[in-house]
């Protein structure tokens, strides 16, 4: 489920709500013809949202690496 730092204001979710929170989860797979691929699934039920993205190992990382940059851009370099 996505989360906002501590301290933040929480999400306006319901707990009737909950298993319909916005979310990506991330997980090792291989349905793409057997070749290891990384799938991230996002999940929004409110904009009926339900989409893998498959990546190959080395867009995960690419990947990876983008996040962590906008993530040290933002923080400071503090994570």
């Amino acid at each position: 489920m996505l989360s906002l730092e501590e301290g933040a204001p929480a999400m306006p979710i319901n707990p009737a709500e909950l298993h319909s929170a916005p979310g990506i989860t991330v997980y090792a797979s291989q349905r793409w013809y057997h070749l290891p691929t990384v799938t991230a699934n996002v999940y929004a039920m409110r904009g009926h949202l339900d989409y893998d993205l498959n990546l190959t190992p080395s867009e995960a990382v690419k990947l990876a690496r983008a996040l962590v940059a906008a993530v040290e851009l933002i923080a400071g370099g503090q994570r």
